[in-house]
């Protein structure tokens, strides 16, 4: 497990993100505090949560433009692999659902029905399906399941596997995931003990005999896996350093460290 050598402390690394969405303007007012930003495959646009809709600006800077408008709340947008569409999360009727857009905007199209509700994880690599996380009736003490749903068809979640976790990321080849369990609760800064999230690997998705593989459980907390482009290693946030404070750091599949 190493630090990535960015040169940047924690806050600084926050500042260099806010240089890319702080300057962004909209007609009569400054946007401050957006939320979930995602850049576009090419890192030439961005797509936020602002103010209850979703925005798309250029990276550089300059003004941004509002993407959807609609009474619910919407945010954690995501381009899809080719920049062609974004995903992102609306409450409609008092759930959250998935909806998908063109990236040059129209009418979203809703892709998650579940009367529980559902919240967006990821993008498969191919584009085809989203990755999606849902309290459903299992009785264990927590029902939170991973589910592919497809966007080719209307054909129902298929379930990844029967395990609890949260945060999670699909592998470049969409045969693996990783995800986090445990140390559900972000804000309880400085908690030392066996709660701390955990960060898993699990293989065999969507048949009878899943494979997990912990990977990193420690008595600080790991958590948001992000897989590196070659599906050799992956980077994640946790408080592993002398100063006890979140910083991303990266993992190698191989080495184990």
């Amino acid at each position: 497990m190493n630090s990535i050598k960015t040169g940047l402390s924690s806050p600084q690394i926050g500042e260099v993100l806010a240089s890319a969405i702080g300057p962004h303007k909209v007609i009569g007012s400054q946007i401050t505090l957006p939320t979930y930003p995602s850049f576009s495959p090419d890192g030439s646009k961005i797509v936020f949560g602002w103010a209850g809709d979703i925005w798309t600006a250029r990276a550089k800077g300059g003004a941004a433009r509002r993407f959807t408008t609609h009474a619910g709340d919407e945010n954690r947008p995501l381009f899809s692999p080719d920049g062609t569409q974004i995903a992102f999360n609306r409450s409609v009727g008092g759930q959250i659902h998935v909806f998908v857009s063109n990236a040059r905007g129209g009418v979203p199209k809703q892709v998650t029905f579940n009367s529980y509700g559902s919240k967006l994880i990821g993008w498969y690599p191919d584009g085809k399906s989203v990755l999606i996380a849902g309290t459903r009736d299992f009785g264990t003490r927590s029902p939170s399941r991973f589910y592919r749903v497809s966007l080719e068809k209307r054909d129902g979640e298929k379930l990844l596997f029967d395990a609890e976790g949260v945060s999670g990321a699909i592998s470049p080849d969409g045969k693996q995931l990783l995800f986090t369990r445990e140390g559900f609760d972000l804000y309880r800064k400085g908690y030392v003990g066996a709660k701390s999230s955990q960060i898993w690997l699990a293989e065999n998705l969507e048949t009878g005999e899943p494979k997990f593989t912990k990977l990193i459980a420690r008595e600080f907390g790991a958590r948001d896996p992000m897989w590196k482009p070659d599906g050799k290693g992956f980077y994640f946030t946790g408080n592993h350093g002398d100063d006890r404070q979140f910083n991303v750091w990266a993992y190698d599949l191989a080495s184990k460290k």
